[in-house]
C-alpha cells in the first residue's frame, strides 16, 4: 500500500477499484486492459530501481552494493521467485544478471568495469517483457562480461595428490569443448579445444602452459576451495590457443 492507502501492485490496484466501485466486475475487457497497463508500467519501475542502484554503485556509492545484495537474495535466493511486476522471462533475465553481479563483487574491490555492460543488460530486460534470458548470451554486453571472467563458471583450487602444490583448475560448462592449460610462470590460462592435439601451449608471457599440477605434472588433486573467475582473472591473463 502507498501512504494514501492505495495499493502499489497492479493486481492490488484492480482489486481496489473493483471494491470501491470505480470498475464494474462485469467489465472484464476494461479490467484486463487496466491490469496490462499497470503491469507494463511497474515492470519498467522494478527494473529501473535495480538500474538506479547499479548506476549509484558505478558512480562510487559503495552503500548501494548492500541494497543490491538484498535484491540478489530476494530474487535468486528463493527456489521459485514470483513477482507480479515481472514476466517470467524478466525474472530469469534478472536472476542471470544478478548472479553475475554477485560473482563480480564477491571479493574486494570487485570488478567495477563490469557495471557498464550490466547496466545496459538490465535496461534491456526492463524494456522487453518477453525478452528470453538466453538472448542475453548473444549481446555485445554479455561478451564484455565474458572478456572479464572467461568461459568459466568457477575456479577450483586443487591440492595436488602427489606433491601437495595448490593450483587452479577452471570449472566450465560441459557444453564447452575446452580444456584449461595453466602457465607455471604467471598463472595465466590458455584455453584449448579438446579436439586439438594434447600437450603444451605457449603462454603470452613466454612461459609454458600445460594440464595438471604446474610443479610435478600430476593430473589428480583434491578441491580445497573455490573462487570467482572474476577474481582470478583480475590478476591473471587468459588466451584462447590459436590451435583451437
Amino acid at each position: 500500500m502507498t501512504g494514501t492507502g492505495r495499493p502499489r501492485t497492479a493486481l492490488g490496484v484492480v482489486t481496489y477499484r473493483l471494491t470501491s466501485g470505480e470498475l464494474a466486475p462485469q467489465d472484464g475487457a476494461t479490467v484486463a486492459r487496466f491490469l496490462l497497463a499497470c503491469l507494463r508500467t511497474e515492470v519498467i519501475d522494478t527494473c529501473s530501481r535495480l538500474y538506479d542502484l547499479l548506476r549509484q554503485q558505478a558512480d562510487g556509492n559503495h552503500a548501494a552494493a548492500g541494497t543490491i545484495r538484498i535484491q540478489v537474495q530476494r530474487i535468486c535466493g528463493a527456489k521459485v521467485f514470483r513477482d507480479p511486476d515481472l514476466t517470467s522471462q524478466q525474472v530469469r533475465g534478472l536472476e542471470l544478471l544478478l548472479l553475475e553481479w554477485k560473482e563480480m563483487f564477491s571479493f574486494s574491490p570487485g570488478r567495477p568495469e563490469g557495471l557498464a555492460p550490466l547496466l545496459k543488460l538490465v535496461e534491456l530486460v526492463g524494456r522487453t517483457p518477453q525478452f528470453e534470458a538466453t538472448d542475453i548470451y548473444g549481446t555485445s554486453e554479455w561478451k564484455q562480461l565474458i572478456d572479464l571472467r572467461g568461459p568459466v563458471e568457477t575456479v577450483q583450487i586443487l591440492d595436488c595428490e602427489s606433491c601437495h602444490t595448490k593450483y587452479p583448475r577452471m570449472g566450465m560448462s560441459g557444453f564447452l569443448d575446452l580444456v584449461d592449460l595453466l602457465c607455471a610462470n604467471c598463472g595465466g590460462i590458455v584455453f584449448r579445444s579438446t579436439y586439438s592435439a594434447p600437450g603444451e601451449a605457449t603462454c603470452s608471457c613466454g612461459g609454458i602452459a600445460k594440464l595438471g599440477c604446474p610443479a610435478c605434472g600430476a593430473r589428480k588433486g583434491r578441491v580445497v576451495t573455490e573462487m570467482s573467475p572474476y577474481q582470478y582473472f583480475s590478476g591473471h591473463r587468459m588466451v584462447r590457443d590459436e590451435a583451437t
